[in-house]
């Protein structure tokens, strides 16, 4: 099971801090990205070189693949095993004089919006620990990273470390928040974040997707390098 922490939130106060003297949009607070390391690291084929890298030497390796382009996918264990990567390349280039590598912790994102009740007058802590129990009901092995939520809209934006993951609560689509089932039952609704891409075989994207579901290239978050 995936190593579970804090997760982080986007509060309407803290996201709204202004941006060089302008308020946030509610886009720009959705796109806040966690700082946190996930369990799937993207290396570009330029740093796979560079750092002679060799899946078959890596260890805690749960799945990799290589995209068109080059670029290498390795999903870890847990984020113990993966913030242990980082932590083993940072020293490399250092050490080697090899410069800042540009490996990244991969995020995959969904749209998540209340229907049937409203949540607007609920504090941010709770709703985020009921979007992230709602998801972990779903997919018992998910990381949620982080839950930026819009109180007034009801509705957010969640960020997970596994497509895998992704997919599977996507293909769910709704999940209930009451034992009350049908059409005006209250639940969460998730679906692919409507600016991300379809991955085909000419993206740099994971080769895993075969086609499923979104990748949003720009949701990578730069990893911590020395």
């Amino acid at each position: 099971m995936a190593e579970q922490q804090p997760v982080q939130q986007s509060s309407d106060e803290r996201s709204q801090q202004n941006m060089g003297g302008r308020r946030r949009t509610v886009r720009q607070r959705l796109d806040i990205r966690p700082r946190r390391t996930g369990r799937t690291v993207v290396i570009p084929k330029k740093d796979v070189e560079k750092l002679n890298l060799k899946v078959e030497e890596l260890s805690n390796v749960v799945n990799h693949s290589y995209a068109p382009s080059g670029t290498l996918f390795v999903e870890f264990e847990d984020v113990k095993n993966s913030g242990e990567f980082f932590s083993k390349i940072n020293a490399q280039c250092k050490k080697d004089g090899l410069g800042r590598h540009t490996v990244k912790t991969s995020l995959y994102s969904s749209y998540v919006a209340v229907q049937n009740q409203d949540l607007s007058e609920n504090q941010i802590q709770e709703t985020v620990k009921l979007v992230r129990d709602k998801i972990l009901s779903v997919v018992p092995n998910a990381n949620v990273l982080m839950v930026n939520w819009i109180k007034a809209r009801n509705y957010g934006k969640v960020f997970l470390d596994r497509k895998a993951d992704l997919d599977t609560l996507v293909d769910k689509g709704r999940v209930d928040l009451s034992d009350e089932t049908g059409e005006t039952a209250p639940a969460l609704t998730f679906r692919y974040w409507r600016n991300q891409r379809r991955v085909n075989s000419d993206d740099s994207g994971d080769s895993r997707n075969s086609g499923r579901g979104f990748v949003d290239n720009t949701m990578s978050t730069t990893a911590p390098s020395v």
